[in-house]
């Protein structure tokens, strides 16, 4: 069975037409609604807020369905990287105003995550603070900082504090030469041992 609609005057199946409104079809009700929502864009936004407050379980079960589907969380996670990429100035700044502003319940969060990952996963925490360890020891080793030039010099990080930028960079030349002259003495060591072991076989095997 087909009908004609009233506005556009064209032969459409009866499945076209909706009950509420026989004489037009339901595209034509779709092109008079937006039409009527850009003329009236406040009454649009009361008649979304009133279906969502009706059909709010129902579009919250939908929207979880549509979120879990693989090939959208691969397209959000997609996204989520390059937004990351392209923004990333704009997000530290974001999140370092969040955490000034919401300061202890970060804190607390921290707190509440580390004694949890220690109970259930302390192997895990083992690891991650060796590593965190040999990382902060590898660039405390580079850039030398006053601790560690007034640990090596055996002095009082005050004192240290004191001196001026050109005898602090003295002290840390002084460090690196340490280094390499040790560096140095331990190949020496190693070839006079190397030989030494090389010697005591060939007086064996004679």
């Amino acid at each position: 069975m087909k009908k004609i609609c009233t506005k556009c005057r064209e032969e459409k199946g009866i499945s076209q037409f909706s009950k509420s409104h026989p004489t037009r079809c339901k595209c034509c009700l779709t092109l008079m609604h937006k039409e009527y929502l850009k003329k009236h864009p406040e009454k649009g936004k009361q008649y979304d807020k009133r279906y969502y407050e009706r059909n709010k379980q129902k579009i919250l079960e939908r929207d979880h369905i549509y979120q879990m589907r693989p090939d959208v969380r691969e397209r959000k996670k997609e996204y989520n990287t390059q937004y990351a990429i392209t923004h990333s100035e704009e997000i530290k700044e974001q999140r370092k105003e969040a955490y000034k502003q919401n300061k202890e319940k970060f804190k607390a969060q921290s707190i509440a995550y580390h004694n949890k990952m220690r109970i259930e996963h302390p192997e895990k925490v083992k690891e991650w603070q060796r590593k965190a360890n040999h990382n902060s020891l590898e660039k405390m080793r580079k850039t030398l900082p006053d601790y560690y030039v007034a640990h090596t010099f055996n002095l009082p990080i005050q004192e240290v504090r004191k001196y001026s930028p050109l005898l602090l960079e003295v002290h840390r030349q002084h460090i690196r030469l340490h280094r390499e002259i040790k560096k140095k003495f331990n190949q020496l060591k190693t070839k006079e041992n190397e030989k030494s072991k090389e010697s005591q076989r060939s007086k064996r095997v004679a």
